[in-house]
This record gives C-alpha cells, sequence and structure tokens, in this order.
C-alpha cells in the first residue's frame, strides 16, 4: 500500500473518529456473535476499508491477519473472517487484478467457509463490513457486494451505504443478521463484543 494510500486511510479514520463522538447511535438490537482466533482481515473489492478494519482492530488490542490480496490456499486454520467490502478500480490496478479476479478469489474463499463450518461446528464466523457508505456503492462496489453480502454470517453496513435500503432487503430475503450503524466509529463497539472472548482469554 503507497503512502498516499496509507495517509487517506488515517485521514479517513481521523474524520470518522471525529464525526464519531457527534453522531451516535446504537446498533440493531441482535446477538453479536463470538469471534474465534485466529482473525482473518481481508478486503472483497480491494477499496481500503480493510485496512480500517485492521486499525480498529488493533486498538482493542486484539491480533489479526491482515491480508487483502489472500488467497483461499492460505486460509487453512482461520477461524473468523472480516471481509471488508468496497470496489475500487485503483486497489484494483495496484494489485495487478481486475474484479472478476477479485470475485473468483472471494468466492473460492467463500466456498471454503462453508466446508470448515462442517469441519468445525459452531467455530467459523464470516462478517461483510461495509463502511465506505455512498462513495462505495458504485458498478465495482456492486460486483463485490453481490458476490459476498449474501453468503456470511453477520453483515455490518454504514447506514450512508444503505440509503436506498439495498443491504436492508438482501439481510431479509437471505436471512441474514443486518447492523446498520449511525457512524463507521460504531465498529468499533461491534467488534469489541465480538472479540470479548478473545480479549477475556
Amino acid at each position: 500500500m503507497d503512502k498516499k494510500r496509507l495517509l487517506s486511510v488515517f485521514l479517513s479514520l481521523a474524520i470518522v473518529f471525529t464525526l464519531g463522538f457527534v453522531i451516535q447511535g446504537e446498533a440493531n438490537e441482535i446477538e453479536i456473535p463470538l469471534a474465534h482466533a485466529p482473525i482473518l482481515v481481508t478486503s472483497a473489492g480491494q477499496s481500503p476499508d480493510d485496512h480500517m478494519v485492521r486499525i480498529l482492530s488493533t486498538r482493542l488490542g486484539v491480533e489479526v491477519k491482515h491480508s487483502p490480496l489472500i488467497k483461499v490456499e492460505d486460509i487453512e486454520g482461520i477461524k473468523t473472517f472480516l471481509f471488508a467490502i468496497g470496489g475500487s478500480a485503483k486497489g484494483l490496478g495496484e494489485a495487478g487484478i481486475d474484479i472478476f479476479d477479485e470475485v473468483e478469489r472471494i468466492g473460492a474463499i467463500l466456498d471454503r467457509i462453508e466446508e470448515l463450518k462442517e469441519e468445525y461446528p459452531g467455530e467459523i464466523l464470516s462478517v461483510g463490513i461495509h463502511i465506505g457508505g455512498e462513495g462505495r456503492r458504485g458498478e465495482l462496489s456492486q460486483r463485490s457486494i453481490d458476490a459476498t453480502a449474501s453468503r456470511v454470517d453477520l453483515l455490518i453496513v454504514w447506514q450512508e451505504g444503505d440509503l436506498d435500503g439495498m443491504f436492508t432487503d438482501l439481510a431479509k430475503e437471505n436471512e441474514i443478521p443486518l447492523i446498520i450503524i449511525d457512524a463507521v466509529r460504531d465498529v468499533q463497539d461491534i467488534l469489541a463484543k465480538m472479540y470479548a472472548q478473545i480479549l477475556e482469554e
């Protein structure tokens, strides 16, 4: 990740945390599942949002494996999968892939996750996180959403990314628990609850 892109992530975090103290909101009243280590943070679309998820996790003192381009053959042993959903032409270009390669990569990982759930009942968790707002709802992002959102165990979505109700409808149709957050800062609170068991160890 180049310096300009990394700087944009930190600037976004600064804005997010500043706004978060002003725009407070409670997540939907659903049971937040507990994560099991090891935890993987990866991208679904190659936007820089996965870096934000990693930073929020490390702020809580939780070690995660961060690999935006991880392939299915490298996920063995992972118990919790956090997908930062959002397409970026720049990110895909820097990675040397196109959206079709990315959709294929994510699809293969999700296929393997289904197998892992049978091998390790109750230990495997997949979470889709969309925190890019309306700006991550373009064509590339939509392909990433289509490939990922209907196949995870939990969706966490910033309300600015669900202004048209697309995630709400998708979650209802696929019976996936959905947490709509008022501010991206709220992701850290949800992760804290998700990591509660790990933090106690």
